[in-house]
């Protein structure tokens, strides 16, 4: 058998087959996801069509040998994340294979979490939201990012989130959900929690002594609320997280039925301050 054919020579010295190769048998792109020795299935082919078993295919050259180098007996081996063309020789057919060098070292998701908040439409659907802020990244041997690495992502089951046909990650509804990035073998996830908009209070006052009582359906509720004087958030029928009286809070209250979230002035005897309240409640997963 002869490996490295110079057709004449192959002929005369060695014995080789008689039939002429006449095209190459091999893929167009040959991806390799790591840095151990392979080689591309390749046969060479006669006029009709059929491998020629004593005649092999062997590369005689690489377009950039800093991403992929050829060893002995054509073995191949990646240094290096990017594209390489690959030129297969069995004389006088030639062909030439792109080679996808995809080495990475790590796939990384930021943030850890993704919170989003929908807001509702006039017949209390919620209205989808396109997702951003957030990346996947694929890190190369060197430790450095991967300029545009074709990262496929891919959502969990359960509709919180979706993929649109333009490839964009849309949340639907409230819950939790996790994105998926995957790259060569390594893979990353992404946690995403979507909120719902239960209401939005500005400025709103509540008088010395009073209360502001917001009804609200079994569920976890976030509240964010300002206040230019100290106030209690409480919850009647519920409870929420324990915290002292002040002008910035953001308690998580939990309702097993019905019940309302209470802003509270706590006043002094009618002496006290009236508050003016900006207020954001939130149904949470």
């Amino acid at each position: 058998m002869c490996t490295r054919p110079m057709a004449l020579a192959c002929l005369v010295l060695f014995g080789c087959s008689t039939t002429v190769p006449v095209t190459i048998q091999a893929p167009d792109r040959y991806e390799i996801d790591d840095m151990s020795l392979t080689r591309i299935g390749a046969r060479a082919l006669d006029e009709a069509g059929s491998p020629i078993e004593d005649v092999d295919v062997y590369v005689s050259g690489v377009s950039d040998p800093t991403v992929l180098k050829v060893g002995h007996n054509s073995e191949l081996q990646c240094q290096s994340w990017g594209l390489a063309t690959v030129t297969l020789e069995a004389p006088p057919a030639r062909k030439d294979v792109v080679v996808a060098c995809r080495l990475v070292q790590e796939l990384r998701a930021a943030p850890q979490k993704l919170v989003t908040v929908l807001e509702s439409d006039a017949t209390g659907t919620p209205v989808p939201r396109d997702l951003g802020g957030f990346q996947f990244q694929a890190i190369g041997m060197d430790g450095k990012a991967i300029k545009d690495a074709p990262i496929e992502l891919t959502v969990s089951a359960g509709g919180v989130i979706t993929t649109t046909d333009e490839g964009m990650i849309r949340a639907v509804q409230p819950g939790r959900a996790t994105i998926h990035g995957l790259i060569a073998s390594h893979t990353a996830t992404l946690a995403v929690e979507v909120g719902l908009l239960v209401t939005t209070r500005k400025a709103t006052l509540v008088k010395d002594g009073a209360h502001l009582g917001i009804p609200v359906e079994p569920g976890r509720y976030k509240v964010a609320l300002g206040s230019d004087v100290e106030v209690r958030i409480t919850a009647r029928g519920g409870t929420c997280a324990e915290h002292a009286d002040g002008t910035a809070l953001d308690p998580i209250c939990v309702f097993d039925s019905a019940g309302t979230v209470r802003v509270e002035n706590p006043g002094m005897m009618g002496v006290g301050d009236d508050a003016h309240v900006t207020l954001r409640l939130v149904l949470i997963p």
